[in-house]
């Protein structure tokens, strides 16, 4: 009578196969999801105040605002450097009927300015330095509709409204 013990090299090669192929279709994977996360979160963060802003202008004058002003932000011009994270700069400028909204991400390894803390930022490669652009789209009704209407980020990273 023959005494097993254990696995056979055979059986031992076929299961790190399987976990080689897992990990080469799992790593990937979860390197999209997580800059996507980033740019999701950052993104909402940057813009969700002047989507309010645009929103609440909208609905009082059934008409999209001309610039930050407008809106009664106490920002003059169209730029507004913000403090959010990644996020360097929000732009809103008025496309015929539409609004809008550009989000600017920081370069790799910027430094944050100087009062926001001046910190030195680690930035995702997929988006340092890039844009995403949403556009507001007012109804008849006042109601205004979100979209994202391109930039420099790749499709895959932006946020879905």
């Amino acid at each position: 009578m023959r005494n097993d013990r254990g696995f056979t090299l055979i059986e031992l090669m076929i299961v790190i196969a399987i976990i080689g192929i897992l990990a080469a279709v799992a790593v990937p994977q979860y390197q999209t999801y997580s800059v996507r996360s980033v740019s999701t979160s950052e993104i909402l963060t940057a813009i969700r105040p002047l989507q309010l802003a645009i929103s609440e202008f909208s609905a009082k004058n059934k008409r999209m605002p001309a610039d930050y002003a407008d809106m009664g932000t106490g920002i003059d011009g169209t730029e507004a450097t913000t403090c959010l994270g990644r996020i360097e700069q929000v732009t809103y400028t008025l496309d015929g009927v539409d609004g809008l909204i550009t989000a600017i991400f920081y370069a790799n390894g910027a430094t944050q300015h100087v009062s926001c803390g001046a910190k030195v930022l680690q930035v995702p490669a997929d988006l340092a330095a890039k844009t995403v652009v949403v556009r507001a789209k007012m109804n008849a009704s006042g109601t205004v509709a979100y979209s994202i209407d391109g930039g420099t980020v790749e499709s895959s990273y932006r946020p879905r409204f």
